[in-house]
């Protein structure tokens, strides 16, 4: 998956990885049962909409004591 995403990165695609996905309807969908495989992840690959306007922001990175405990 890393190597996809640092691919179409490389070529100037976009791509995102996708979690909490049903991997059973991504078979049934893709035909993958019928050929010996399943889905175990997804990535979303393309081209974003040149109206998108999040692609302008500036990126936000929170305080990692906020949301992280040490232990």
């Amino acid at each position: 998956m890393g190597f996809l995403m640092a691919a179409a990165a490389a070529v100037g695609v976009d791509a995102c990885p996708m979690e909490g996905i049903s991997a059973a309807e991504y078979d049934k969908l893709l035909g993958l049962t019928e050929r010996g495989y399943t889905a175990a992840a997804a990535v979303a690959v393309g081209y974003r909409a040149a109206d998108d306007s999040n692609a302008t922001l500036k990126k936000v990175r929170f305080d990692p004591a906020v949301g992280v405990i040490r232990v």
